[in-house]
């Protein structure tokens, strides 16, 4: 299931019940990204466009049209899975990035 940034909030119950397949995906920096594991957080708002990435209550977020959806476990196509901490460590360029573009 390939998602759009605004229609992420909706999808992270699907996300958190079935982490694996058929998951849901993004671009991100010309690459598909697999988010493996997510939850809402509809009660923050980063104030920026769907699909920017940001670190909001030391949680790594997506704005979406309803809120927040704090990513827990990701997948660059190709590599393995990791939890959203080791990712923005290993690539800090993606705080700030609009998914999806």
């Amino acid at each position: 299931m390939s998602m759009h940034p605004c229609c992420l909030a909706g999808a992270a119950p699907h996300l958190s019940s079935t982490p694996y397949w058929p998951g849901a995906f993004t671009a991100w920096d010309g690459q598909n990204l697999k988010i493996l594991s997510a939850h809402p957080v509809p009660e923050l708002s980063s104030g920026s466009q769907p699909g920017t990435v940001a670190f909001k209550e030391n949680a790594l977020v997506v704005q979406t049209g309803d809120g927040l959806l704090a990513l827990d476990q990701v997948q660059l196509a190709g590599k393995k899975g990791l939890d959203a901490e080791a990712f923005v460590r290993g690539r800090p360029q993606f705080v700030g990035a609009v998914l999806g573009s």
